[in-house]
């Protein structure tokens, strides 16, 4: 099935925009890498299918019934390969995307592991995040199996959680048994927070409590961050709530945190009060970005505030 126009911008806006920054476990912010580039890129796929109804954006579109099947030839992959490197050289966005949909189109299953190969050779600039997020969603719809057999041998680790999170939105629990039985240890499963992200807008009670499942940690901070989103979409009152439910102290502190951040940019007064109100250790480092955004907003009424904060971190992160 093919996108029409109106979908493939859409997809390659929402694919193109913004950076993803990894959550804060405890305080502090990363720097942007080309693979977080992967998994905002990735996410932005997902989240778009339930964004507009009539873009109807399904990972699952990308694959055309009459996709080829036989095994091509040394020369027809050369020369698919040779197409493919015109296409991601080409300098404008919506043009690189159309082509770049028709070409995945060609291509056999048996085709994408030589396809990945040569993209990932050719650089994985921030320009190209989005391409090379489709080409492995693609890859994940036809063998997902051979699509996590070559990134977790090629890859450390985010082309992973894009193939997963492809997989587990139309298939979760052949992804998550895949996840289970790929993992030894009792540490946090690292390929959970893929799955999440994958199924949080269709099934978000099952994703919680895949969330919940995971133990402090940067795998547990990584899930959190792909359940952000989908709180944002169902907003703030179901999200507080969602957050008041969890179980787990130091989890309730990174949501009301990672919360508390994305909420001050559209109610920052209603979200000091509310972050004031569950003010502990974990989640008074937030409360420099709520009154950062507060101020911008109504520098009075962040001042009066400040004012009648008591002595402690918090007054002088507000500070």
């Amino acid at each position: 099935m093919k996108w029409n126009a109106i979908s493939v911008s859409a997809a390659c806006i929402f694919i193109g925009l913004g950076g993803f920054i990894l959550g804060k476990i405890t305080s502090g912010k990363t720097e942007l890498s080309e693979q977080d580039r992967l998994l905002e890129a990735s996410d932005r796929m997902i989240q778009q299918r339930s964004v507009d109804g009539s873009t109807d954006f399904r990972a699952r579109e990308i694959i055309r019934p009459n996709r080829p099947s036989q095994q091509g030839s040394g020369s027809s992959i050369d020369r698919k390969l040779a197409n493919m490197e015109e296409i991601v050289r080409g300098e404008n966005a919506l043009t690189r995307g159309r082509a770049m949909l028709n070409w995945i189109d060609s291509l056999a299953p048996q085709e994408f592991e030589a396809a990945v190969d040569r993209f990932r050779s050719l650089g994985l600039t921030e320009a190209r995040m989005g391409e090379y997020a489709m080409l492995l969603t693609a890859w994940s719809e036809v063998d997902p199996i051979s699509a996590l057999a070559y990134t977790t041998e090629n890859t450390n680790g985010m082309a992973t959680g894009t193939v997963l999170s492809a997989w587990a939105s139309r298939d979760p629990e052949s992804a998550i048994a895949w996840a289970k039985s790929n993992h030894e240890g009792e540490d946090a499963n690292p390929y959970m927070a893929g799955i999440i992200r994958g199924i949080v807008s269709s099934d978000p009670i099952r994703a919680t409590a895949l969330l919940q499942e995971l133990p402090f940690g940067v795998v547990r901070a990584e899930a959190l961050d792909a359940m952000t989103p989908y709180l944002l979409k169902i907003g703030a009152d179901a999200a507080k709530k969602w957050v008041a439910e969890l179980s787990d102290e130091r989890l309730r502190g990174g949501a009301t945190s990672r919360l508390a951040e994305a909420l001050a940019k559209q109610d920052p007064a209603g979200t000091a009060s509310w972050l004031l109100e569950n003010i502990n250790e974990r989640t008074v480092t937030s409360v420099d970005d709520v009154f950062r955004e507060w101020a911008k907003e109504d520098p009075a009424g962040a001042l009066a505030n400040f004012e009648s904060l008591p002595e402690g971190e918090a007054r002088s992160r507000a500070l």
